[in-house]
């Protein structure tokens, strides 16, 4: 039987995610878990979304730009742009696809409800997590001709 998130069971933690020269404070809002879930059935399979750089772009721009909407709402003096997925392109690379990736996973394991009825998904996200630690950076390299 799988269990169904509902919305009291979503805490609402933040965890800060550094693209470019700007800090945002991402969480797995109801509106972040509804779009990935209309994208790709739920969160069951966001191990294997991230390990494909498109849907990684689109996953971070998802995160970012709700972190910017609730910005814009509780700050509207100091409006931020929504940014793109070439913007998130451009400002990650090998050197921080690392951190940016274990941001995400600790933001996804910061909303989820403390009720372990939902099964052990602390434990997928630990383990995640620690491939994300024990894997090198790739180094980008030129093929020879």
């Amino acid at each position: 039987m799988k269990a169904r998130i509902i919305e009291s069971d979503v805490k609402k933690n933040t965890q800060p995610i550094t693209i470019g020269d700007k800090t945002y404070d991402i969480s797995f809002t109801l509106n972040v878990i509804d779009e990935i879930q209309g994208k790709y059935g739920g969160l069951n399979n966001l191990a294997d979304v991230v390990e494909k750089t498109s849907e990684l772009k689109w996953l971070i721009a998802l995160l970012v730009n709700e972190a910017i909407e609730e910005h814009n709402e509780d700050y509207p003096d100091d409006i931020w742009e929504k940014v793109t997925e070439s913007y998130i392109g451009r400002r990650i690379d090998s050197f921080n696809l690392n951190t940016v990736t274990k941001s995400i996973f600790a933001a996804l394991g910061a909303s989820m409800p403390a009720d372990k009825s939902i099964g052990n998904i602390d434990d997928e996200l630990n383990a995640e997590l620690a491939d994300i630690e024990n894997s090198e950076p790739e180094k980008n390299t030129i093929a020879e001709q």
